[in-house]
């Protein structure tokens, strides 16, 4: 998700791309704070197979 927001990001901002469709600043502030709520649900997506991976691991060592 989030390298889709970094992809969105800079195609909006692309004047080939968008042609005389001036990009507001809202709309790039937005995109903004939508990558860093996209990179913290990732984050902490990644921790929960992580913690279970590091249980299953301290169960089988004692």
């Amino acid at each position: 998700m989030p390298v889709l927001i970094v992809l969105l990001t800079v195609l909006l901002n692309r004047p080939s791309v968008v042609g005389e469709y001036g990009n507001p600043v809202v709309l790039n502030l937005g995109l903004a704070v939508t990558l860093l709520l996209a990179l913290l649900v990732s984050y902490s997506g990644a921790l929960g197979p992580v913690d279970g991976i590091r249980e299953i691991l301290a169960s089988s060592a004692t």
